[in-house]
């Protein structure tokens, strides 16, 4: 049955917004990361998309109506990962902490950052 294109909300806006909140989170992350000499550990990203945007219904590929969003997604539907690495962007992936051939003493080289009122304090090493 076609849509009323008036009618219509973007199924793709959810995801445009939250990918521009992420951005905004990464991009500050990163760029405290670098003044600091840490290595940023991304979050696990969501997706409300699914990446082939010419191929979709409703942003799931045809057929997956039911496929529940917003789902764990890789790296690579949101970002272009060779641009991070030939920019020479420092980061780790969300399952860093769980990859047991992580060195103990690279996992135990955390550093935890909160925010105040009066700026950036170290909270507690792990």
């Amino acid at each position: 049955r076609a849509r009323d294109p008036l009618s219509a909300v973007d199924p793709a806006r959810p995801h445009l917004e939250a990918q521009g909140r992420l951005r905004r989170v990464l991009r500050n992350a990163l760029a405290l990361g670098d003044a600091t000499g840490r290595i940023v550990i991304l979050p696990e990203l969501r997706c409300y998309c699914e990446r082939f945007w010419w191929l979709l219904e409703d942003c799931r590929v045809a057929g997956a109506g039911h496929m529940p969003i917003p789902f764990r997604c890789p790296f690579d539907f949101s970002f272009e990962p060779f641009l991070w690495l030939d920019k020479g962007i420092r980061f780790r992936h969300a399952s860093f902490f769980g990859d047991p051939r992580v060195a103990p003493e690279i996992v135990s080289s955390v550093r935890r950052v909160s925010w105040h009122a009066r700026g950036m304090q170290p909270a507690q090493s792990r």
